[in-house]
């Protein structure tokens, strides 16, 4: 950028700044000042939340291990049996297995 340029572009950038009155001007940065110390405010309860979710996250695993065990031995409880297809098969929700009829 020229040394033109630059002028201009501060000389657009001002004018777009003082098109707001001085009291609108002070108002806005209060309430911006306000947000940043909300946001200080919420930092502590951030790194809690991370320690939390640290915690959580091995209880997850587990879940998730077992789950797949358990979708891998499925003995198609009724509560997770349904009727697909006009009842040409039934649909085991729990690990997804489509078992035909035999009629």
């Amino acid at each position: 950028m020229s040394k033109l340029d630059e002028e201009q572009v501060k000389k657009d950038l001002d004018a777009i700044f003082k098109f707001a009155d001085k009291n609108q001007r002070l108002s806005w940065k209060r309430k911006r000042s306000r947000i940043d110390k909300l946001i200080k405010e919420l930092e502590p309860l951030n790194e809690k939340m991370l320690e939390l979710i640290l915690q959580k996250q091995p209880l997850l695993d587990e879940i998730e291990s077992v789950r797949q065990n358990m979708v891998h031995e499925c003995v198609h409880p009724i509560d997770y049996l349904a009727h697909r297809d006009r009842g040409s098969y039934v649909l085991c929700k729990f690990c997804g297995a489509k078992i035909s009829l035999k009629r």
